[in-house]
């Protein structure tokens, strides 16, 4: 039975994790690790387990589950808490996807995880600018470049995804870099989770009219540095094989083959 986390499982279930972490998501370590318990409104941790092993782990915020199951999954518990949850969109692996038997209009792409940094040409072009501060105004410009590029337009909406960039960052669970133009966001790059030791990246964007001038580069670069100097290991999720070339050229190599698809029903 699948079972919510509560404060009393954490330490053991983050236990397992830190023996199993290549099996296992970034973003499911890094949102236990900040996870409070059932009262957390907006992210919620389960977990099933039988004779003292683990079976799956889900994480579930804004009805976008990240799922990983072990050897002995029971999938009709797992699509049954999909649908209760009602959940409308999923990442795992293939043996979560074969197991739910979801085949169409799945995205098939990597975990990936920063190994050696290469010498790259990063300067950031004349007339813009690199902030780390983020006023409350540029949440909606951020979100509006992500929103564009995003598998899960079909299922949020740019204000919700304004909002959740700024509970992200105010809560000090993720940072934020952008690049300005005569005071306009034209460019980003997030951590969507991060704990003392990992950092997970996300939520990288150019506007359209500023693509092909090394900005995007340029951000990739100062975050990966930034985080490097605090000793974390990074990764990030990518299912565009041509932006996965990119980034094996900034230094990151494949890990885990992950999946995702938006679902409307199951």
């Amino acid at each position: 039975m699948i079972k919510q986390v509560t404060s009393e499982d954490v330490d053991d279930i983050i236990d397992f994790m830190k023996y199993n972490f290549d099996n296992l998501s970034p973003f499911i370590y890094c949102n236990l690790r900040f996870y409070e318990g059932c009262n957390e409104p907006n992210y919620h941790f389960y977990f099933e387990k039988n004779q003292n092993k683990y079976n799956c782990f889900i994480s579930i915020y804004d009805n976008t589950a990240q799922i990983w199951v072990g050897r002995n999954p029971n999938f009709n518990d797992i699509r049954t808490f999909l649908t209760q949850n009602k959940v409308n969109a999923i990442f795992g692996t293939e043996s979560l996807f074969d197991g739910l038997n979801i085949h169409t209009n799945v995205d098939c792409g990597y975990i990936l995880k920063f190994d050696h940094f290469t010498p790259m040409d990063n300067e950031l072009p004349p007339c813009y600018t690199l902030s780390k501060k983020i006023n409350d105004s540029n949440y909606l410009e951020i979100a509006q470049l992500v929103f564009e590029d995003s598998p899960l337009k079909s299922v949020t909406t740019i204000n919700d995804m304004a909002s959740r960039f700024k509970e992200r960052s105010n809560s000090g669970y993720g940072r934020n870099i952008i690049v300005l133009y005569e005071d306009a966001v034209v460019g980003h790059i997030a951590t969507y989770a991060e704990t003392d030791d990992v950092a997970v990246i996300g939520g990288v964007a150019t506007s359209n009219k500023h693509r092909k001038k090394g900005i995007a580069t340029f951000m990739i670069d100062q975050m990966v540095s930034n985080l490097v100097k605090e000793n974390k290991s990074v990764y990030l999720f990518c299912f565009d094989d041509e932006i996965i070339k990119m980034y094996e050229k900034h230094g990151f190599v494949k890990e885990i083959k992950w999946l995702r698809a938006v679902i409307n029903n199951i």
